[in-house]
């Protein structure tokens, strides 16, 4: 188990993903508990640079080098360079595959659920699916079958996760088909440059 290698205020090698480009940096532990379903709750602090990137994600995961190996795991606070992770899992990088997050003026789609159309923000988006955002609860659930309009783009996807809020829904999608892989494929490949030049 992982908390019995965590190591109150020693210093982990760890990095993030943002948009397909991994910011490297320094993870300091603060302290740590388990708690349920949760599993072990680790409070860092962060490098500069790492906890910046966390800011822009829009599925913030954090992947920290623990005794020669790594784990991933889902931040569920961040106060300035301060973070919780929970959720941890063994991370394979062969299993990873690239998900950019989109710039707010390219958000705007449309989510297609029987006869309707709803208007919905596309937060990022991979080869494999996508993670959108409503400002209304509509009735679908994992599992329910839709239509994804975005970017002169055109998805048939499985509702893999819902997530609900005062605020509305966040939906992860993963894709059927594509409308022009080649073209999804292309924008992934500019996000990346994009994010690279902004880091460098």
């Amino acid at each position: 188990m992982l908390g019995r290698k965590l190591k109150k205020n020693a210093k982990y090698e760890a990095f993030a993903y943002l948009s397909g480009v991994k910011v490297y940096g320094r993870a300091s532990l603060l302290e740590f508990e388990r708690r349920g379903e949760l599993g072990t709750v680790a409070l860092f602090e962060l490098t500069p640079k790492l906890s910046r990137a966390l800011c822009f994600q829009t599925k913030k995961e954090l992947v920290v080098k623990v005794e020669g190996r790594f784990y991933r795991g889902d931040v569920t606070y961040q106060s300035g360079k301060q973070v919780s992770v929970a959720n941890w899992k063994l991370y394979d990088e062969k299993r990873e595959y690239i998900r950019v997050e989109i710039p707010y003026f390219e958000q705007g789609g449309k989510l297609c659920f029987g006869e309707e159309e709803f208007k919905c923000r596309v937060l990022d988006v991979s080869e494999k699916g996508a993670g959108i955002k409503l400002n209304k609860r509509i009735p679908v659930k994992v599992g329910s079958k839709v239509g994804l309009l975005w970017n002169n783009l055109s998805m048939s996807a499985e509702v893999v996760g819902v997530k609900e809020s005062e605020e509305g829904m966040r939906i992860s999608l993963r894709f059927d088909r594509v409308s022009s892989p080649k073209a999804l494929s292309s924008y992934i490949v500019s996000r990346q440059k994009d994010v690279a030049s902004l880091l460098s």
